[in-house]
């Protein structure tokens, strides 16, 4: 019989409740990096949410090797060794975080790309029952089919394809229909 254990929170390791903020770093300032990268991504659920978090840790402690390279170098300045071998380190840091961000990034955009092409084919197969039951006089709601667009949005949106599509009349052509898709379902996504 295996022994369960469930583990409590504890002051250190992976399990810490403590906060990865050093003494002097402001709580409100990580969060406002925190609350930007959230605007600029727009994560949808739990995993990209994780991958934006993710990134806001990485930058933060990105940002603080400037910090501790001057007081480092100062140090070794006040101590009369300048060879401190250590101080080389801090490139070697911020390289690595710099690649973190990056694999990061790249996970999060392919992530969103799926998704936001999954839900733009999800909004065309939905305009295109909508405009079935509207034509034919059927009943119909997004919903009973696993859709989360409703007859308002839908109509919306519809009545914004047929106004780009009638402005483009007069132009060249601007945008495919799956560039047309996204655009329109941008808000869902």
């Amino acid at each position: 019989m295996v022994d369960c254990k469930i583990l409590s929170p504890s002051k250190h390791g992976l399990f810490s409740t403590k906060s990865f903020l050093l003494p002097g770093e402001s709580q409100e300032e990580f969060d406002r990096l925190l609350y930007r990268y959230n605007r600029e991504h727009n994560p949808k659920g739990p995993t990209e949410e994780d991958l934006v978090r993710h990134l806001a840790h990485t930058e933060w402690r990105r940002r603080r090797i400037p910090a501790l390279e001057a007081d480092s170098i100062e140090k070794s300045l006040d101590s009369s060794d300048a060879e401190r071998r250590f101080m080389h380190t801090y490139s070697i840091y911020d390289q690595r975080f710099n690649r973190i961000l990056q694999t990061t990034l790249k996970t999060l955009e392919e992530r969103q790309a799926k998704r936001k092409q999954e839900s733009a084919l999800h909004f065309r197969i939905a305009v295109v029952l909508y405009n079935y039951s509207k034509t034919e006089n059927i009943p119909w709601n997004p919903a009973d089919d696993g859709f989360v667009f409703s007859r308002s949005h839908l109509d919306r949106r519809l009545n914004l394809v047929d106004t780009v599509r009638e402005a483009n009349k007069t132009g060249g052509h601007f945008a495919t229909d799956d560039e047309m898709d996204t655009f329109i379902s941008q808000d869902d996504m």
